[in-house]
């Protein structure tokens, strides 16, 4: 599993290195990530304003930054500490969840149009979509149980209902 995220996120930053131009607004400020909801020439929303700082101080001993990245119909920030703990929000023009097939330790998620979280040893995520758009949340290494996986996507939900 951590070799696919790492797969897709050299994907992710070998096409947006290959594509340049900044993909985000205001990426950076005190609460957490960007000012703007959505990303510039997209009515997606800007995947690093949806961590607020005092969530991310709750999980990072040291001071973290968004790392914006992708284009067109994918975004995604990660917040990672020197450690390689890490939380990786990704945002996409898509009205369905990726729910694997079989997956004992997955639960339905009660927000949005459909949606999952699940937990394995070293990542956990939520991925739910809503109107149109598919969000996800990831962190690895950082010990989330499936509750609190499924509390950090109600918490990206919050902010873009």
């Amino acid at each position: 599993m951590r070799r696919i995220a790492f797969l897709v996120a050299a994907v992710v930053l070998f096409v947006v290195s290959c594509s340049g131009g900044d993909t985000t607004d205001d990426v950076g400020d005190d609460e957490g990530g960007g000012g703007d909801r959505t990303s510039s020439g997209s009515d997606l929303a800007d995947p690093c304003s949806l961590i607020d700082r005092a969530t991310l101080d709750s999980y990072f001993d040291e001071a973290v930054e968004p790392e914006p990245s992708g284009s067109g119909p994918f975004l995604t920030c990660t917040w990672s500490d020197s450690s390689a703990n890490s939380i990786l929000v990704s945002v996409a023009t898509s009205d369905s969840v990726n729910r694997p097939e079989n997956c004992p330790d997955c639960i339905d998620l009660d927000f949005g149009d459909d949606g999952y979280a699940t937990s394995v040893p070293l990542q956990s995520t939520a991925e739910f979509v809503i109107g149109g758009s598919w969000y996800s949340v990831t962190t690895t290494g950082l010990g989330d149980d499936v509750d609190s996986i499924a509390a950090l996507g109600r918490q990206v939900f919050e902010e873009v209902s």
